[in-house]
């Protein structure tokens, strides 16, 4: 990596995942469309590899991940929250 970019420690390395809603996970990409992007944002539980909740928009502004994760929290909370 390059020496400018900080490694962040991977916290679930020795977490065993066994049950629905110990572990959820996000992620954003990119959608090349004929004109412009689309972003998406999907939360998804690692157990049972379910998509809680997922949204397109336009722009990388934070009010879409905000409303998928609102949605996500609507149907389960994860672990420790």
């Amino acid at each position: 990596p390059h020496p400018g970019h900080k490694i962040y420690p991977y916290l679930l390395r020795n977490q065993k995942i066994q049950e629905v809603n110990q572990v959820w996970s996000t992620d954003i990409t990119y959608i090349r469309m004929r004109h412009e992007w689309l972003y998406l944002v999907a939360i998804m539980d690692w157990m049972s590899r379910f998509i809680l909740s997922f949204k397109l928009s336009t722009t990388l502004e934070v009010d879409f991940c905000i409303r998928a994760l609102k949605r996500a929290l609507a149907i389960g909370t994860p672990q420790d929250l």
